[in-house]
């Protein structure tokens, strides 16, 4: 069964950022230096990481 890319269920690296309390600046920081645990895809020269993932590390503070 093919996936089903649904846009509601990815959130850009701005997006992830604010819901984690960091600026995108400091998230792409932690990215490239491999400080980063959050899964992510890179589409193009956007990076999506999925909603559900970077909530719940929300929740928990990281």
């Amino acid at each position: 069964m093919p996936y089903e890319f649904r846009a509601d269920d990815w959130l850009t690296t701005a997006q992830a950022a604010e819901l984690l309390g960091l600026s995108a600046g400091s998230l792409r920081a932690r990215r490239s230096e491999g400080r980063e645990r959050l899964p992510h895809i890179r589409v193009g020269n956007t990076v999506l990481y999925q909603r559900a993932l970077v909530e719940r590390a929300a929740e928990r503070g990281q």
